[in-house]
């Protein structure tokens, strides 16, 4: 293992793999503590402002993008594993706690929104690794699957989100928690197998380590000068198109493709929530 530094904004590698720094010229070199480029044709943009210790990256295939934007907190513990024409989209301010850990294979996506908190020793796969069958038709039962996390959204400790999860902004994952499925904006969930525990909650940054009696009475209700809560996802206008739009074009995408429709992402907020009507979910 050794550290690659970043002092340029451009560097082409061999094998046409790629790494490119956005955002105000590289003042600092960016240190990451162990990148590795096994295949062909990958890119890695990241955030002149981001900070890694800690780290590795490894593009185990080829055709693969990850876009690491800089963290609100100045740090970032990543492992992160890309397989063949994968993507790891990262967006902005998120916090991280701890050590997150992401493996991106079967040409499948990560997404993650933007302003989210991430707790110590997470785990993100859109695949099992393995193959399972059915014994009568001998047809493949675990595909692999997308995983799209929305923004705001609170993921606890040990939490371990697996192929198909979809996480709607607002919502708040608990500790140890298994995901693998659409989870409802604006929730509180939690367990293995997960389960909706609150609907209709939003969450606040605000440590309350240090809090004394008085900050536990000053807290009791929230206080914001704006009459409009901002993590408010239930009014958010229907997405469900872009979002798997986006879905197929990076998968049908080369890298350099890739990587053209991700920096004109601007992150849509990736909201759930059920139909009354009909007892569905819809997205928005």
């Amino acid at each position: 293992m050794s550290e690659y530094i970043i002092s340029t904004n451009y560097i082409e590698l061999k094998n046409n793999n790629k790494i490119i720094v956005i955002g105000q010229p590289i003042s600092n070199e960016i240190k990451i503590q162990n990148l590795i480029f096994k295949g062909k044709n990958n890119i890695l943009i990241i955030d002149s402002n981001a900070v890694f210790f800690s780290t590795n990256i490894v593009f185990n295939g080829s055709n693969s993008t990850a876009f690491i934007n800089s963290t609100s907190n100045n740090r970032m513990n990543l492992n992160l594993s890309l397989y063949n024409n994968s993507t790891y989209y990262q967006g902005k301010n998120n916090y991280f706690n701890g050590r997150f850990n992401c493996i991106v294979s079967e040409s499948k996506n990560v997404i993650i929104g933007d302003n989210g908190i991430f707790s110590f020793n997470i785990w993100v796969r859109t695949s099992d690794a393995h193959l399972i069958y059915n014994l009568e038709d001998k047809k493949r039962l675990n595909h692999a699957k997308d995983v799209i996390l929305g923004s705001h959204v609170w993921i606890g400790q040990n939490v371990t989100i697996l192929k198909g999860a979809f996480i709607g902004s607002g919502s708040v994952i608990g500790l140890n928690s298994v995901v693998s499925k659409k989870i409802n904006s604006n929730t509180l969930n939690l367990g293995n197998h997960i389960k909706e525990l609150k609907e209709n909650i939003f969450w606040d940054n605000t440590s309350t380590h240090d809090f004394l009696e008085t900050d536990i009475e000053i807290y009791n209700y929230y206080k914001d000068n704006s009459s409009e809560i901002e993590y408010d996802f239930s009014t958010i206008p229907d997405t469900t198109n872009q979002w798997m739009d986006l879905s197929k074009k990076l998968s049908a995408s080369t890298s350099e493709e890739k990587y053209s429709i991700l920096k004109q992402l601007d992150i849509l907020p990736f909201t759930i929530k059920k139909s009354k009507k009909k007892r569905r979910f819809r997205f928005f």
